[in-house]
């Protein structure tokens, strides 16, 4: 199936493959809380960190401190591009790119909009979307063009996440607020976006839509209608913080009060009484073999046929906030659960 990749929040880096999980990198090694979690194509895993970022390779694990201190130097994305190339978000430094072992940086005296960098984003022709907090800025063969509210951007000044659905259609959702769909000077509100205007916490790809979580509410955006999950379709929680649906189109949702299934036939939920290790769900991830992967702030559950594996320290969780999960297979190394790049 793949290795999956986990960090936890104190920086300690695993890998789980057969269903046992190895610590590849002590609790300490990351200097600093993940931020970001990445594997190349090359098989390098990249970690980053609110004071730089941390390349593995080969076993050898580098640090590279970025900035002088706050800020500047925090890891908000990572992306790849078709060459190999992996550029590096940062809020600060703005926009750096790895390229045969040396980093080169775009900010504001290259033409970005804003160093502080929110998401990452390749399209099919490669170029690069860099949303900012200054506004969405294009990237194409070196030349930086910044669509904001004003010359033809989204309506709201600072993307936070951007996604690529199965219909091709470039979405683009706000850091507070918002969610649209089209491009440059062509944008449109999704269905029930307007109503919301409340902050969206995950993205995910569905089998025929796009799954978006926000505040207490999913929803589901299909063929141009949208279809909501509430209390009412027995969800629980102020956050719906993760989606994914698996090879079934069960659709697993992770929130602040718990793990919730939803099947044509009914709905589950799974929280600490039923054996996952904490109400808290922060990341999902769906494998190839169908099981389900669940970070939560007290461990790492794995759900396959109805049965429950939990994993924790004494697997070789150093610490029980599970941050990031990341499959790497050899067709594809995606994040599932996070707004991506966010």
């Amino acid at each position: 199936m793949g290795d999956l990749w986990i960090t936890t929040v104190d920086g300690a880096l695993l890998r789980v493959t057969d269903g046992r999980a190895t610590p590849v990198l002590p609790k300490g090694a990351v200097p600093s809380k993940v931020s970001a979690l990445y594997a190349s194509r090359d098989g390098a895993v990249w970690i980053g960190t609110g004071r730089g970022f941390g390349r593995l390779e080969h076993g050898r694990f580098q640090f590279h401190s970025l900035g002088a201190g706050g800020l500047v130097g925090y890891v908000s994305a990572f992306a790849e591009d078709a060459p190999g190339d992996t550029w590096i978000g940062t809020v600060g430094m703005g926009l750096l790119r790895w390229h045969r072992g040396r980093l080169e940086q775009f900010d504001r005296s290259e033409g970005l909009s804003r160093d502080q960098v929110t998401c990452l984003l390749f399209d099919r022709e490669g170029s690069l979307w860099v949303g900012t907090r200054g506004g969405l800025d294009r990237l194409r063969r070196g030349a930086v063009v910044t669509f904001d509210p004003r010359n033809g951007g989204p309506p709201f000044p600072d993307p936070g996440a951007l996604l690529w659905d199965r219909e091709g259609r470039f979405i683009v959702a706000g850091a507070t607020a918002g969610l649209v769909t089209g491009g440059p000077g062509a944008w449109s509100a999704l269905p029930g976006v307007q109503a919301a205007n409340r902050k969206i916490w995950t993205l995910a790809r569905g089998h025929d839509g796009i799954w978006i979580g926000g505040d207490d509410t999913l929803a589901l955006f299909k063929g141009g209608a949208r279809r909501a999950y509430t209390a009412r379709d027995g969800l629980a929680g102020k956050w719906m913080l993760a989606a994914a649906e698996d090879s079934l189109q069960r659709v697993w949702v992770g929130t602040d009060q718990g793990l919730f299934r939803l099947t044509p036939g009914g709905d589950g939920r799974f929280t600490a009484m039923t054996g996952l290790p904490h109400r808290y769900v922060r990341a999902l991830a769906v494998d190839r073999l169908g099981a389900v992967w669940v970070g939560t702030n007290g461990g790492l559950a794995r759900f396959a046929t109805d049965s429950i594996q939990t994993f924790g320290p004494a697997d070789g969780l150093s610490g029980p906030l599970v941050f990031t999960i990341r499959f790497r297979t050899s067709t594809q190394s995606r994040m599932v659960g996070h707004c991506e790049s966010r």
